[in-house]
């Protein structure tokens, strides 16, 4: 089970990082602000952790009621 769980985590956490790193070159034709959407299911805390390694998106917080 936590070796299911670690690998998809692994996987969305490599994927979160490559999209959040596109575009920081110069020659890349990205531009403008990228956001994420936090669906929840054990991913809350990832916004706190990227802030920590220094790669948080801007923080806009939605909460549905």
């Amino acid at each position: 089970m936590l070796a299911r769980y670690y690998a998809r985590w692994a996987a969305l956490r490599k994927m979160l990082l490559e999209f959040l790193s596109y575009g920081k070159n110069n020659d890349d034709r990205c531009c403008g602000k990228k956001q994420i959407s936090s669906p929840g299911a054990g991913f809350d805390t990832t916004y706190f952790q990227l802030q920590d390694e220094g790669n948080a998106p801007h923080l806009l917080e939605l909460y549905l009621m």
